[in-house]
């Protein structure tokens, strides 16, 4: 079961990264969806640039899991399902569902001081000259523990991590 979780995670990790959603800079590590609380205040249906509509028990899901989010906004992703992003709290969330309307996984995009502690002494204990610049919680549905994706920066290099049941993996990396 571990291997499954690991090959998803794995997939979902360099899907991630391949979109750029991970930064190598800068104090603000706010995703380039533009959500804010005031502009956005229900719930909505968008079309997709695939005219599929969205999976009324994806939305069903959605809205009994993610009462309190803000500014949910629906996209298709061909021939694979839907991803609908959102605000709750001060996050930046992608809560993505198969075709079937079935929840498969949710990125949230954190800030350092919202890492629970032990992950955070983790990666603080093992690169201790590196700043930790960007994380991503990753959660799944079957309710294991979530899989934190981290990128930590030194003076002169970066890494992405992947830290699933305590285990620190890299990732990737490169020069600055």
């Amino acid at each position: 079961m571990k291997k499954v979780y690991s090959g998803i995670v794995a997939m979902l990790t360099i899907a991630i990264f391949l979109a750029g959603t991970v930064r190598a800079q800068g104090d603000n590590m706010r995703s380039d969806l533009a959500l804010n609380k005031e502009s956005i205040s229900q719930v909505s249906t968008l079309s997709s640039p695939y005219d599929q509509p969205v999976n009324p028990k994806a939305i069903k899901n959605f809205n009994k899991f993610y009462s309190d989010a803000v500014g949910a906004q629906w996209t298709t992703i061909k021939n694979q399902g839907f991803v609908c992003r959102f605000l709750k709290g001060d996050m930046v969330n992608r809560a993505y569902y198969n075709r079937a309307g079935n929840w498969v996984v949710t990125v949230s995009d954190i800030a350092e001081k919202q890492m629970p502690d032990e992950v955070r002494q983790s990666v603080r204990s093992s690169y201790f000259d590196y700043s930790i610049v960007f994380v991503q919680e990753i959660s799944f549905p079957q309710g294991n523990e979530p899989v934190y994706k981290i990128q930590i920066q030194s003076d002169k290099e970066f890494k992405v991590l992947k830290l699933n049941d305590g285990e620190i993996e890299e990732v990737s990396k490169g020069n600055l």
